[in-house]
């Protein structure tokens, strides 16, 4: 288990509406106390903690120096709502071999089958 969990966020509105939908979710899992909510990226970790990025694709290419640094060497889950869209010569697709992260991709429409197949 991580000792503390950094999720970042790009506005506040993002925040007020992750902090209301999950809050349950840390309390169901015992570690409301070891969230720590941020606006940006300005904010410093340790080891065996847990960085969650929300809309990770503008954290990633608004300040592509912090992102790499704030993520170097730590555990980190990168949520966006706009892949690369298949395209394996794209932008989003460079920089995530470049910084050596591993994508997954959640198909809300697709059959489950299809998504597993997929991934």
């Amino acid at each position: 288990m991580f000792t503390k969990v950094h999720i970042a966020f790009e506005n506040e509105h993002l925040k007020a509406r992750d902090l209301k939908d999950f809050e349950s979710l840390w309390v169901l899992l015992n570690c409301k106390d070891k969230v720590e909510y941020h606006i940006g990226l300005d904010f410093t970790t340790e080891d065996n903690e847990l960085i969650i990025i929300d809309e990770s694709d503008t954290a990633m290419f608004d300040v592509p120096e912090n992102f790499a640094h704030l993520i170097e060497g730590r555990a980190c889950i990168c949520f966006t709502a706009t892949p690369d869209n298949c395209d394996g010569n794209g932008v989003e697709s460079k920089v995530i071999q470049v910084l050596h992260c591993k994508q997954y991709q959640y198909v809300p429409d697709a059959k489950p089958e299809d998504v597993a197949t997929r991934l």
